[in-house]
C-alpha cells in the first residue's frame, strides 16, 4: 500500500469506495434473498470493475488485486453463464472480498498502515474461477482453435469496431476532482471494447488536465461495438453529471480526432504505455480538427434537434437537486457557532439593564434579530439530519450471517427507514442495533424443529422499525421468539450479586431490565457471538453518550421487543427552566404535558405516605426537587409552588417546583466523562444571563 499524506482525492476516494461498497453488500444480500443472483451478476461486476480501477490509480494494491481476481469471477459468470451452479459459496466469498475492503479503506480513513494481505482471499476466488472453468462443458475442436487465436485480444479488432462518435461531458461547478472522475470514465469503458482518444491527454496532471476539464468538458473519440443508446445509458450514470454530448462522426473524423488526443492504451493491452499520437503542430492537422468541430457544431438534423431537446429537459431534472459533500467537523463547527450565536442572542435581549428600557424599535429589532438566528439554526439542524435507511440496510448482513452461524431461518423486516436523525447520534446506533440483532437471532428464536413444535413458522421474524415521538426517536427491535425467561433472569443475577432489593419486589421490566448489566448472560454454552456477558451492557454504555435509554418487554413463547428512547439532536433544544431554590432547571417541551398550581384539596397521601395529586379524576405521584437533590429552597408547601406535568411513554409524573421561568433556545452540553452520572440529569446548559442550568431527564425522574 502506497504511504501517501491525507489530501482531497484521498477523502474522495474512501467515501465513493465506502459507497460501492455498501451497493455490493445490498445487492449480494438482497439477490440471495430473492434466490436470483444470475440477475446481480452485472452490476456486481460493475462494482468490481470500478473499485479495481479506482484503487489502481491510487496505487492501493492490495484491495485493486482482489477486485481484479472477483472481476474475473464474475466476468466470467456473465459470459460464459455456466449452469447449475452454486452461488452460496460466491456469495459467502464475495462478502469476505467486502469484509476485506471495508477494512482497508477503514485504514486509508484513519490513516493506518495497511497490515493485511488479500493472498488467501485471492487464492479461494482463482481455485473457485478455476473449477468453474474445469466443469464448463468441453467445446469443440473448431471453437478451440478460434478461443485460441483470440484469448489473448481483449480489444475486438479493429475491422470489427465501426461506430464513431465524439462525446463531451460536463460536470457539475461543485463536483471537484474533475480528472480524477475521467480517468475512471476511460478506464471503466474498457468493458465495452472501445478505442479511446481523449483531452486533455494527461488526465493525472492537477493543474493543466483539471483546468481543462473545467473549461472545456471532457471530450472522447469512441470507436466502438456499441451504438449510441448503449453508450448513452453509460454515460448517463456518471455522478455530477452536468452535460452530455454524444454524436456520431465519420471515420475520417475520428483519425482527425486522433491527431490530437491522446489513445487510451488499457491494461488489456500489450503495453502500460500511453502512446501520444501527435500534436497540433502541423497547420494541416488543425485546419482538419477545425473542419470537423465546425461540422459537428453545425449540424442540425431532426435526430440531432430531438437529441439536444431531450438533454436539456434531463439536465434540468438534474439541476433540481444538487449535492455536495461536506467534512462532518465543519458541521460539528458550524454547530458550536450556532449554539454560541444563540446564547449571545440571549444575553443581549435578556439583559437586566436593557429590560429596564422600554424601546419599541430595539424590541421589534430584536424579535428579528431572533427569527433570523432560529431560522439559521432550523437549517443547520436539517442539514445534520440523515435518515436511517442506511444503517438499517447494514443490520441485513448481521441477519444473514447470524442465519448462517446458528442454522435459523430468519427474515429481516425494517420499519420507518426515512425517520431522520442527527449525524452525530447515527453514528452511535449502529453498534448497539447490531448487539440487538444477534442476541434476538441468537437468545430469542428457535431452531426451525423448535418453532415447529410450538405451532410457529420455521423461518423467525426480527422487526427493525423507527418512529419520531414528540422530540425522541424511537427504535425498536423485536423478534417472535421464546420470549425472556423472568426467573433464570433474576436467580442468574442475584447469584452474581447484582439486584439491589428482595427478588419479589423487582417487577417485570426491572427483570428483563438486568439483561443490560454487565457481566450477565443466560447462555449456558458459550458461542463466537454470545454467551460471555458482553455485547448488552455495551449498547446502554453507547446509548448514554448520547442520552438514551433502552427498555426492555417481553412475553413467554409470543417474543421480546427493545425500545431505544433517542434524541433527535444533542445540539440545542426548546425547554422550559424553573427555579427551585437559588437552582435552574430545564425540562425538554416536548416532555411537559400542562403545569399548574396544586390546591388543597386535590392532594393526596396514599397508604405507603406517598404524596399523590388527583388531576381530572386521576392520582398522580409529585416529585420535589428540591427533595431529590437535596436543594435549599423556602418554598416547601405544595400549594405555593408549580407543578409541572410530565409524561415519558405511558407514566406521568408531576414535579413540585418554586417557578417557571419561560420557553427559551438553551444550548446542549454534555458533561464530562470524569464527571459521575446523576439520575435524573442529562446535561447542562448555558443561559442568557451567564448563568448555568442542569437539564432534567424525565425518564430518569419519573423511574
Amino acid at each position: 500500500m502506497a504511504n501517501q499524506e491525507k489530501d482531497p482525492m484521498i477523502d474522495m476516494y474512501v467515501h465513493e469506495t465506502f459507497q460501492l461498497i455498501e451497493q455490493l453488500e445490498k445487492i449480494i444480500i438482497d439477490s440471495e434473498k430473492s434466490k436470483n443472483v444470475e440477475a446481480a451478476i452485472n452490476e456486481i461486476f460493475r462494482i468490481m470493475h470500478t473499485i479495481k480501477g479506482n484503487s489502481m490509480m491510487m496505487k492501493y494494491d492490495n484491495i485493486s488485486e482482489l477486485a481484479h481476481v472477483t472481476e474475473d469471477l464474475f466476468d466470467y459468470l456473465r459470459t460464459k453463464q455456466p449452469q447449475n451452479i452454486n452461488y452460496s459459496n460466491i456469495t459467502n466469498v464475495v462478502l469476505d472480498s467486502v469484509d476485506f475492503f471495508k477494512d482497508e479503506v477503514t485504514k486509508i480513513q484513519n490513516e493506518q498502515p495497511s497490515s493485511n494481505k488479500a493472498d488467501d482471499l485471492i487464492e479461494v476466488i482463482v481455485d473457485l474461477l478455476e473449477s468453474l472453468k474445469f466443469m464448463e462443458t468441453p467445446v469443440l475442436e473448431e471453437e478451440k482453435s478460434v478461443e485460441n487465436q483470440t484469448k489473448d485480444i481483449k480489444v475486438p479488432p479493429r475491422e470489427m469496431l465501426d461506430n464513431f462518435f465524439y462525446v463531451k461531458i460536463d460536470f457539475e461547478d461543485e463536483c471537484q476532482m474533475e480528472n480524477i472522475r475521467s480517468y475512471s470514465i476511460v478506464h471503466n469503458l474498457d468493458e465495452f471494447g472501445c478505442e479511446i482518444y481523449h483531452f486533455p491527454k494527461d488526465l493525472e496532471d492537477m493543474d493543466e488536465g483539471l483546468d481543462t476539464i473545467k473549461t472545456q468538458g471532457f471530450q472522447l473519440a469512441l470507436n466502438s461495438l456499441q451504438n449510441k443508446k448503449e453508450l448513452e445509458c453509460y454515460f448517463e450514470r456518471v455522478s455530477f453529471l452536468e452535460g452530455l454530448e454524444i454524436k456520431e462522426i465519420t471515420q475520417q473524423e475520428y483519425e482527425s480526432f486522433g491527431v490530437s488526443f491522446n489513445k487510451h492504451i488499457s491494461e488489456k493491452d500489450i503495453t502500460d504505455e500511453k502512446m501520444p499520437v501527435g500534436n497540433l503542430e502541423s497547420p494541416e492537422e488543425k485546419a482538419s480538427i477545425e473542419k470537423t468541430e465546425e461540422r459537428l457544431n453545425n449540424e442540425k438534423d431532426e435526430n440531432t434537434i430531438e437529441d439536444n431537446k431531450k438533454a436539456v429537459v434531463e439536465q434540468a431534472q438534474v439541476k433540481q437537486q444538487k449535492y455536495i459533500n461536506v467534512n462532518v467537523e465543519k458541521l460539528d463547527m458550524l454547530m458550536n457557532l450556532v449554539g454560541e450565536l444563540v446564547v449571545s442572542e440571549a444575553m443581549v435581549t435578556q439583559n437586566p439593564e436593557l429590560k429596564k428600557l422600554s424601546i419599541p424599535s430595539i424590541e421589534k429589532s430584536a424579535a428579528q434579530m431572533r427569527k433570523i438566528i432560529n431560522e439559521v439554526q432550523d437549517t443547520v439542524m436539517e442539514i445534520r439530519m440523515v435518515p436511517l435507511a442506511m444503517t438499517f440496510q447494514r443490520m441485513n448482513r448481521i441477519v444473514r450471517d447470524m442465519s448462517v452461524k446458528t442454522n435459523k431461518e430468519v427474515d429481516l423486516v425494517l420499519i420507518g427507514q426515512e425517520t431522520e436523525v442527527d449525524k452525530n447520534i447515527i453514528e452511535h446506533i449502529a453498534d448497539p442495533l447490531m448487539h440487538l440483532i444477534r442476541n434476538a437471532i441468537d437468545h430469542g428464536l428457535e431452531t426451525p424443529e423448535e418453532r415447529k413444535k410450538v405451532g410457529k413458522p420455521e423461518k423467525g421474524i426480527v422487526t427493525l422499525e423507527a418512529k419520531n415521538t414528540g422530540g425522541d426517536v424511537w427504535i425498536v427491535v423485536k423478534d417472535d421468539g421464546r420470549g425472556l425467561d423472568r426467573d433464570k433472569i433474576i436467580n442468574k443475577a442475584d447469584k452474581q450479586g447484582l439486584l439491589k432489593k428482595p427478588i419479589e419486589d423487582y417487577s417485570d421490566k426491572e427483570v428483563y431490565g438486568l439483561i443490560f448489566e454487565a457481566g450477565l448472560s443466560t447462555k449456558e454454552a458459550v458461542t463466537n457471538f454470545s454467551g460471555r456477558g458482553v455485547g448488552m451492557d455495551a449498547v446502554v454504555k453507547e446509548l448514554e453518550k448520547i442520552g438514551g435509554i433502552a427498555v426492555v418487554e417481553s412475553e413467554k413463547e409470543k417474543g421480546t421487543s427493545v425500545t431505544l428512547r433517542i434524541p433527535l439532536t444533542l445540539a440545542i433544544i426548546n425547554g422550559m427552566v424553573m427555579n427551585v431554590g437559588d437552582n435552574k432547571f430545564t425540562l425538554p417541551i416536548t416532555t411537559i404535558r400542562e403545569s399548574f398550581k396544586a390546591k388543597k384539596k386535590d392532594i393526596v397521601i396514599d397508604t405507603d405516605k406517598n404524596e399523590m395529586i388527583l388531576v381530572r379524576g386521576e392520582c398522580y405521584s409529585v416529585i420535589r426537587i428540591h427533595e431529590r437533590y437535596g436543594l435549599k429552597t423556602d418554598i416547601v408547601d405544595l400549594e405555593e409552588g408549580i407543578m409541572v406535568m410530565l409524561e415519558n411513554e405511558d407514566h406521568k409524573a408531576c414535579l413540585f417546583v418554586d417557578q417557571l421561568i419561560g420557553e427559551y433556545q438553551v444550548v446542549v452540553k454534555s458533561f464530562s466523562k470524569y464527571i459521575q452520572k446523576i439520575q435524573g440529569i442529562s446535561g447542562c446548559a448555558h443561559l442568557g444571563d451567564g448563568g448555568i442550568c442542569l437539564i432534567l431527564d424525565p425518564p430518569g425522574i419519573i423511574t
